[in-house]
């Protein structure tokens, strides 16, 4: 007779300590959050989902889909979702990015990074940061975008306006002509949809350059 194997129960103490909480597995919190035993697919399934992309927001449709998981876990999932948005970004909320030195300021961690990668910053209309998602990673000299791949999360979360930004793993912030030409497709592109790019920032370990400062990006 063929078994078949039982979700497997949350295995969270009554009263966690903060040791018990780093023993628990990843799969082991989620299904905890969510109040019940979850399917193993469902478990790996909401594991892959926040490793792989930390920073975009799953709606909760998406949890839904999960079996297991039902609106009341999906409202648990969403609600710590946005704890961990605030608690990891405590300045997003309030604070514009309004200057190229603001941009740098919030993200010249990337400038560290060995290889490129290229991150869209959707905003509010008072360029208070919504969402930072990375659309592409390429190599150390590298990383080919699409402008329709920028877009796709600023009008995901209905910006009015939005960021560019990479990083040069050289140390040099200066921009190469594949990305002034980049930049001039983003905003054509930007323009066709109707939102504004306000800055294309080349974040690097010895320094940054704005390209709305070169007037690569039209005010």
């Amino acid at each position: 007779m063929e078994t078949i194997e039982k979700p497997r129960a949350a295995s969270l103490p009554r009263r966690l300590t903060v040791g018990q909480g780093r023993a628990l597995a990843t799969e082991d919190l989620l299904g905890a959050i969510v109040g019940r035993a979850l399917p193993p697919e469902s478990r790996a399934a909401l594991t892959r989902m926040f490793a792989n992309a930390p920073l975009r927001p799953r709606t909760a449709r998406e949890f839904k889909l999960l079996p297991g998981v039902g609106s009341a876990g999906a409202a648990r999932l969403l609600a710590a979702q946005e704890l961990c948005r605030r608690w990891l970004l405590p300045q997003e909320l309030d604070t514009p990015l309004a200057t190229s030195g603001e941009v740098f300021a919030r993200f010249r961690h990337i400038g560290l990074l060995d290889v490129e990668s290229f991150w869209v910053v959707a905003l509010d209309p008072r360029l208070r940061m919504l969402h930072a998602a990375v659309v592409c990673r390429g190599t150390r000299a590298r990383c080919l975008v699409r402008p329709a791949d920028a877009l796709a999360p600023v009008l995901r979360e209905g910006a009015s306006a939005f960021l560019i930004l990479h990083n040069h793993p050289s140390g040099d912030p200066e921009p190469s002509s594949h990305d002034i030409a980049l930049t001039r497709r983003m905003v054509h592109a930007a323009e066709v949809v109707g939102v504004r790019l306000v800055d294309h920032v080349v974040v690097a370990r010895g320094g940054y350059v704005s390209l709305a400062e070169r007037g690569v990006v039209a005010p």
